[in-house]
């Protein structure tokens, strides 16, 4: 099964994507993205959607809510402050939404080692590098990604400037490297 993982860099303008993203088997989009005027670049189809936070549930108009939702954060309180539970399960609760699949312990855990994060710290992984790794654990070959920039350049689309004083991009970036390298993803060549 061929699997393409569609980030929001600026990058993904560079080419013509849209309908070698569509003839992935599943296409994964994270957060906040945007497809209408962006087909050539982006694509059309959204097969999972992967996200961290209730307001890309909520607020994102171009999800559908019957899409498969994987949840980039693990609702244990142990791992993640109480709080964002919390808010979590009340968006679920009120919009009715299947979560389809949560980041593991194990995943999370370990993911935030090989970032020299603490489990305690307040950083968190970004969407996309846990998005990733899911796709690692349920799909394990053909895992093409594209439109991950690293937060260098603000998103593709306009919007207000993304808060990423939560994530450490710089670690993220070089174990996105070492994921490349050991071939477990590939770039998604035009």
């Amino acid at each position: 099964m061929s699997v393409c993982i569609v980030g929001n860099g600026k990058s993904i303008l560079s080419h013509e994507y849209g309908s070698k993203i569509d003839s992935f088997d599943t296409v994964i989009r994270i957060n906040t993205f945007k497809i209408e005027g962006f087909e050539k670049h982006v694509g059309t189809k959204t097969d999972i959607f992967a996200t961290s936070a209730w307001s890309h549930l909520v607020h994102n108009k171009h999800i559908d809510l019957t899409d498969e939702i994987w949840l980039t954060r693990p609702m244990n309180k142990k791992l993640i402050p109480p709080w964002w539970i919390g808010v979590m399960r009340g968006t679920i609760k009120k919009y009715n939404l299947g979560i389809n699949q949560e980041v593991s312990a194990d995943t999370w855990k370990q993911l935030k080692k090989n970032l020299g994060q603490k489990l305690s710290s307040n950083y968190a992984p970004s969407s996309g590098i846990v998005a990733m790794l899911m796709a690692i654990d349920n799909f394990q070959d053909d895992i093409s990604v594209v439109g991950f920039d690293f937060f260098k350049k603000p998103h593709y689309y306009p919007k207000k400037e993304e808060d990423v004083r939560w994530h450490e991009m710089k670690k993220e970036k070089e174990y996105f490297e070492t994921l490349l390298q050991s071939c477990i993803i590939r770039k998604l060549k035009p």
